[in-house]
């Protein structure tokens, strides 16, 4: 199972304040919500079955600012208690299992795995990683792209939220990005 969402947190990285926030983000079917950034943020359905919605920032064409949400069921603790599920991820949510995330991201050229760890929202351990990526873009150049991916998993499934923009540009998103980030719950 945690070969299948390594390999669906790499493709995210490839593509990929509360008081702030903007209109409330819920998707039932697949049991999470979030509160949008204010400022002009849209959404659209994910382009593959795992990438349950897309956020792009209205300046996406100058800072490449977007974030995505994958979903999936994870029936192995669909009858797990959260406190379980917090000890077995300690032991797999790594140095080396966000560097294998983010080397996958990055398809082979060069990253730098900034940060890593985990955090406690409403009683839960939430895991992180911040990485910069060296991606190519559609002209084929290379840019550098700074990302934020958080992890939450809770009994029979998960989410994954990955934001990112370019490395120049981060600084104007990150406060966006938080909004999603600190407001975004399974429900």
């Amino acid at each position: 199972m945690f070969k299948r969402i390594a390999t669906i947190a790499m493709c995210a990285a490839a593509m990929s304040l509360a008081a702030l926030a903007g209109p409330a983000y819920v998707d039932a079917e697949n049991k999470f919500e979030f509160a949008l950034p204010d400022g002009g943020w849209t959404t659209e359905k994910g382009a593959d079955a795992d990438t349950k919605v897309v956020m792009n920032s209205p300046r996406k064409d100058q800072t490449g600012g977007n974030c995505r949400v994958l979903a999936g069921l994870d029936a192995t603790t669909a009858k797990s208690t959260q406190a379980d599920i917090d000890k077995m991820l300690k032991a797999e949510i790594t140095e080396a299992f966000w560097k294998n995330v983010f080397e996958g991201g990055a398809g082979g050229k060069p990253f730098t795995l900034e940060k890593w760890g985990t955090e406690q929202r409403a009683s839960q351990t939430v895991y992180f990683a911040v990485a910069q990526l060296s991606v190519e873009a559609e002209d084929k150049s290379i840019v550098q792209v700074k990302s934020k991916q958080i992890l939450f998993w809770v009994p029979g499934r998960f989410n994954w939220i990955n934001c990112s923009a370019r490395a120049d540009s981060w600084a104007s998103e990150e406060q966006s990005f938080e909004t999603i980030f600190s407001s975004f719950r399974p429900t």
